[in-house]
This record gives structure tokens, sequence and C-alpha cells, in this order.
């Protein structure tokens, strides 16, 4: 939009010979004139710039260090267009409640980031994919995270951890801190497991069996 300081006082304002609004002008140069009841003309020339075009770059990309435990990462860049951006994620083409230029905690799978400007310009990033382990033997095949039940989680005290398929055998029982440091193992599952005297954050139970494993994790209070 043009604004003429007093345009009131004027009787008669064109834009490059026309009479027009002034509102909703394009990128461009304009030669604006002005006339008064008295017959004298002020003309002058003014240019309106566009915004840079709205687009990403894609920074870096963390694959999925273990199968199921969900620490890859996803930075972007986004340029041009006119600030704030809003931004909003999906996986595999399903809407997640992630809205950042870099996103954590990811799962293997393909992203991708939708942005729109202030003046409601929409981009879409490129699909970024998080990939998983390659799976090398049973042991590295995911099973669905559901058949694994952990109670009480979070928990301060004693948990119990259970496998809800009698067809599976387990082989292992592995509890690791966010570090990746080994808290917990045995053979045996469904029995109580002490948690009193761990440090409180974020554990991974691990439960592995002949037909793969399963991961799922635990908040210690």
């Amino acid at each position: 939009a043009i604004d003429i300081l007093n345009a009131q006082d004027y009787e008669t304002i064109m834009i490059n010979g026309e009479t027009a609004s002034m509102d909703n002008l394009g990128a461009g140069t304009y030669t604006v004139s002005a006339i008064t009841s008295y017959g004298c003309e002020v003309e002058t020339s003014i240019s309106i710039l566009s915004p840079n075009i709205l687009e990403t770059t894609t920074l870096e990309i963390t694959d999925e260090s273990i199968i199921g435990l969900e620490d890859g990462m996803i930075s972007i860049d986004i340029s041009g267009g006119v600030e704030p951006y809003i931004l909003n994620w999906s996986k595999d083409g399903e809407s997640i409640t992630l809205a950042s230029e870099t996103i954590t905690d990811l799962s293997a799978g393909d992203y991708q980031c939708e942005i729109e400007d202030a003046n409601g310009c929409i981009t879409l990033s490129e699909v970024i994919t998080i990939e998983m382990g390659i799976v090398s033997s049973t042991e590295d095949i995911e099973l669905e995270k559901d058949i694994l039940t952990i109670y009480p989680n979070p928990a301060t005290e004693m948990i119990s951890v259970e496998i809800n398929d009698t067809d599976l055998n387990v082989k292992e029982v592995n509890i690791l801190n966010y570090t990746g440091k080994l808290q917990y193992k045995d053979y045996e599952i469904n029995k109580p497991i002490s948690v009193a005297n761990w440090t409180e954050g974020i554990y991974l139970i691990q439960v592995i069996t002949d037909k793969g494993k399963v991961v799922k994790r635990l908040v210690k209070l």
C-alpha cells in the first residue's frame, strides 16, 4: 500500500496515470501524482519491494542409533518470506505436534515441514528420511510396543515388566539409562524390579525375545 500524508487535501490521486487504489499493490515502481483543488500537481516515484522467495534448507540429519530408541534429529533453516513463520511437521504423511526448525527424539520415518509466513505464503521442505539400524538378526527386529507392559510408569520404587504374548520366549531384559549405560540386566521377566535408588530421569527398557525385541521408556521420579 502507498500512504499519502493529508491525502484528503488532494482532489485527484493517480498511480501510473490512472485513478487506482493505493492498497494491494504488487512489487514494482509506481509514479504517483496528486492534484489539488487549485490545480497544483505533485508527482513522485515510489518503489515497492517484495520479500525473497520463502524456502528451506536441510542443515543436519541424525538417524536413529538403536531401533526403538527414538533419538533421531532434523534441523532446517528457513529464509525469505516475512517473519514470523508458522511450522507444521508431518511424519509419514500424518501431522505431528512439533513446530520448530530443529526437532529431536525422532523415530525412523519420512518427515516434511510446511512453513507459512506472515503474508500467508506457504512452502514445503523436502521429504527428510530418518533411517533406523540395519536388521542383521532377529534381535534387531522391532516388535510392537503394546506387547510390553511396564507398571507403574512413572515409577518411584518398584516396577513390573511383562510381555503380553505367550508365543514369545524372553532371552534378556535390559534397562539402560539415557546415556546408554546398562542399569539392570536379567534373563527372566514378570518379576518386580526395584528402582528406588535410581537417579530420576528417563530409562529404556529393552526386552529381547526369540522373535525380536521391544523397547519402551520408563520415567523414574
